[in-house]
């Protein structure tokens, strides 16, 4: 009998045992799903909503600006006096004909926020006459540059060109201004960001439309002008070269002067030749003599080119007259009606030799003789060559080959008493 109750528990256990397992399941999942929305509900804090009217009295006619900013929400519904979905921020004009109550609800996944305001329409004669003019100073992502811009309001821009057609080479001004933007920028015939007004100046080359972009959180605005570039140039091209001395010395300094006419500015200008540089003049020295040239390029603006040549002679340093060699004082030029060939030569080379005088003072009744000017002339010789030699060389040589004769003369004396000795 036990056996048999033993066995009937097994079976019922086996036949319920999946029903109470389902059960226990079910119940745990949910409780566990409770627990989590309440977290979740925790978690997630309620929406608010600011809504403000200004003003909030108006004359029938007139418009008075909603504003309305909001947290924790996603969207939020328009009620009373207006009736649209909108964004969980923003503002808009209304012109209420009585007086009206406006409301807002947000909502998000932590509930719903609303508010509500009212705007008192009155006639217009139970106020004075005065004119209201909304400034919009109460939602900051609408703040630009310098002030505020109305809401749902694009920038407008304005552009002017003058003159509006040249020749290639000469310059134009670009003006622009703008109204509501937050920045702007360069489209066309040139680029980058600009101001939000101004004013620039350039030389075009070829015919181009010149427009300035400008932008805001609403959207964007711009304006265009053109300017005809014609190929032909105003007047021809020519350039010149000058330096300031024909003619100087070297080591002397000289400046080369470089210009143009008929060009479009600016214009540059490049030195070759015996010389190298850039620049309007270029101041040089030269340290051989010889003509030396000088060549300017000189370019405008619009690429255009042309040269001219200039040149300076350079000569040797001239010595004046104070740097001359003069004769020693004492000492004059020898007269002779018949001379010798080297004293004619030291005349021509600018050397002097002691004259046939008598010292002052001094009278000895006596005459030069005619070897004692022959003697004269042999030492002049020896002190200063002759005129093909450097003074003082040919005394020099003369004392060498004197002691050569004399050292020769004792040799060949010494050499023949020894022979002498050595013959029995």
């Amino acid at each position: 009998m036990i056996g048999a109750l033993i066995q009937q528990y097994i079976m019922k256990s086996v036949i319920y045992k999946p029903f109470i397992i389902f059960f226990l399941l079910a119940v745990s999942a949910g409780l566990f799903e409770n627990f989590t929305i309440a977290k979740t509900a925790e978690a997630v804090s309620a929406p608010t909503v600011v809504f403000v009217a200004n003003p909030t009295t108006i004359r029938r006619g007139e418009s008075a600006a909603l504003s309305w900013t909001s947290t924790n929400a996603d969207y939020c519904v328009a009620s009373g006096g207006w009736s649209e979905w909108v964004f969980p921020g923003g503002a808009e004009n209304v012109y209420p004909k009585v007086t009206t109550d406006y409301g807002i609800t947000c909502s998000g996944i932590g509930g719903t926020a609303a508010s509500k305001v009212t705007i008192t329409v009155t006639d217009a004669a139970t106020i004075p006459s005065t004119t209201y003019t909304p400034t919009y100073t109460y939602y900051n992502p609408y703040q630009v540059s310098g002030g505020y811009y109305p809401y749902n309001t694009s920038p407008t821009v304005n552009v002017s060109i003058y003159p509006t057609s040249i020749n290639r080479g000469q310059a134009v001004t670009v003006n622009w201004t703008s109204t509501n933007a937050g920045s702007c920028y360069a489209a066309g015939g040139w680029s980058g960001g600009k101001n939000l007004s101004g004013s620039e100046t350039f030389y075009p080359r070829e015919t181009a439309t010149y427009t300035i972009v400008c932008t805001n959180s609403y959207g964007s605005g711009s304006d265009s002008e053109s300017v005809v570039v014609y190929n032909s140039v105003v007047g021809g091209f020519g350039a010149g070269c000058a330096a300031s001395r024909e003619t100087t010395a070297v080591g002397s300094a000289v400046t080369f002067y470089g210009s143009s006419s008929g060009g479009s500015a600016p214009v540059t200008y490049r030195w070759s030749g015996d010389i190298s540089g850039t620049g309007e003049s270029y101041p040089v020295t030269f340290s051989a003599t010889g003509r030396k040239q000088a060549t300017i390029t000189a370019t405008d603006s619009v690429g255009r080119t042309a040269s001219a040549n200039c040149s300076v002679d350079i000569i040797a340093v001239v010595p004046s007259a104070a740097t001359a060699k003069k004769p020693a004082t004492g000492v004059v030029l020898a007269e002779k009606t018949s001379e010798n060939d080297y004293d004619k030569i030291c005349r021509e080379k600018g050397y002097v030799k002691p004259a046939e005088i008598e010292l002052a003072g001094t009278d000895s009744g006596t005459s030069t003789t005619s070897d004692e000017k022959d003697e004269q002339s042999f030492l002049s010789f020896l002190a200063f060559g002759a005129g093909s030699l450097p003074p003082g060389l040919g005394l020099f040589l003369f004392m060498l080959f004197a002691i050569l004769l004399t050292f020769g003369t004792v040799m060949v004396v010494l050499r023949m008493a020894r022979k002498r000795e050595a013959t029995p």
